[in-house]
């Protein structure tokens, strides 16, 4: 198709051809299926949206999602992603051929853990004649169910020995653990 546009009002007199012409694509059939995915922070609901000529299309779509690996291929995925990394979403209309399918490179970003997120206890120290922390943290922001935990080096501690001096713990070489860690990032706060 071809679309024309000149002979607009307020066009300058004398002009004699004001005219432009440009080639566009368009599907008269209504039948290219668009798809949208927006990025989110891992913790998020992945939720695809499906368009034909920019309009919500209401009818069942299938969803096949993929996840990108290292060497920048892609690998099919079951189900709905959840995990922090970069993936595809294709859609297709089931039992419909006449529907072309698309696709949409979204990304769930790792969830930021910062200092406001950890919980130390405990918090008050025994005398034992050295400055050494021997608590534990724990991570009050991960998602429900996750395997995550936070290490930190023997070089953590309290900032005197001496029980009614020691009001600072500071924690060295932090590092975060677990099958979940991946999902998650170390952020100053």
């Amino acid at each position: 198709y071809v679309v024309e546009f000149g002979g607009l009002e307020g066009d300058s007199e004398g002009v004699t051809d004001t005219s432009s012409t440009t080639d566009m694509a368009l599907d008269m059939t209504g039948k290219t299926l668009g798809v949208n995915c927006s990025d989110i922070t891992y913790g998020g609901a992945v939720v695809p949206s499906t368009n034909v000529n920019g309009k919500p299309f209401e009818e069942e779509v299938h969803y096949t999602y993929y996840k990108k690996q290292p060497d920048g291929s892609f690998v099919k995925v079951e189900g709905t992603p959840s995990d922090a990394g970069t993936y595809k979403v294709e859609v297709t209309k089931p039992d419909d051929a006449t529907y072309t399918g698309s696709s949409k490179t979204f990304t769930i970003y790792p969830k930021a853990i910062t200092a406001a997120d950890l919980g130390i206890s405990p918090t008050v120290k025994p005398y034992d004649g050295t400055n050494q922390f021997l608590g534990s943290v724990s991570i009050a922001s991960a998602v429900a169910g996750d395997e995550l935990s936070i290490q930190f080096d023997s070089s953590s501690g309290y900032n005197s020995p001496e029980v009614a001096d020691a009001d600072t713990i500071t924690l060295s070489g932090l590092t975060l653990a677990g099958a979940d860690a991946g999902n998650y990032t170390l952020e100053p706060d």
